[in-house]
């Protein structure tokens, strides 16, 4: 699945412009990740044939020795086929990678590999704070769980309540906000498989005041 890069960046507020490192960087940065998070250029050493090096673009958010939360590759100004596809899945295996981004400038492919060389498509980049909760490191701020969802899968409220800061509904999106949820909560969660989103620092603080000033 290719998304049109021009469209992808409108829906994040972005404007497309300059090359495709000017382009990569806005986008990893209205997500939520710093400069430090992002590797240029990393080398890999391959765990089978010690003389091969594998070598890629980007590596985000770097969890320990070669490995990154998510790899980028560019490919300026090529057809985005398959067997870019299959290379991006092969370095997120070997760097155990959740995520990969294959861009030639215009178009934009986002996958999130399986078992093997299998794949599936996504429509959006994770931000910081998603993908630091699905590599289980950091504190999460907040969290929201969409009312339909909360209702349905979550049968143990004094649960949530002992395991996060506080808990409030937001009545303008329609959701129920935990804040500061600990490990043990975002492990019960994922396993009953309520979906929740990571709530940006700028979503926060509008929350937080609307709560103080209600």
């Amino acid at each position: 699945m290719r998304l049109n890069l021009k469209e992808f960046m409108r829906s994040l507020d972005l404007a497309l412009e300059g090359g495709i490192e000017e382009t990569l960087m806005t986008i990893l940065k209205r997500l939520g990740y710093e400069t430090d998070d992002v590797e240029i250029k990393p080398t890999v050493k391959h765990p089978l044939f010690k003389n091969i090096t594998v070598a890629f673009d980007y590596g985000v958010l770097k969890y320990g020795d070669n490995r990154y939360g998510m790899v980028i590759c560019c490919k300026p100004n090529l057809e985005l086929v398959r067997d870019f596809e299959e290379e991006l899945c092969g370095i997120c295996a070997l760097t155990g990678a959740l995520y990969g981004v294959l861009t030639n400038g215009y178009e934009l492919v986002i996958i999130k590999p399986k078992s093997g060389v299998e794949w599936e498509y996504l429509d959006r980049i994770p931000s910081k704070d998603e993908l630091k909760l699905e590599l289980g490191i950091g504190e999460i701020s907040a969290i929201a769980i969409p009312y339909d969802e909360f209702e349905s899968k979550v049968d143990d409220l004094d649960f949530v309540v002992d395991n996060c800061s506080y808990l409030y509904s937001d009545i303008d999106t329609d959701e129920v906000i935990l804040l500061m949820p600990n490990d043990g909560l975002i492990r019960w969660l994922k396993g009953k498989d309520v979906k929740f989103r990571v709530l940006s620092d700028d979503e926060l603080d509008e929350g937080l005041s609307k709560l103080l000033f209600a």
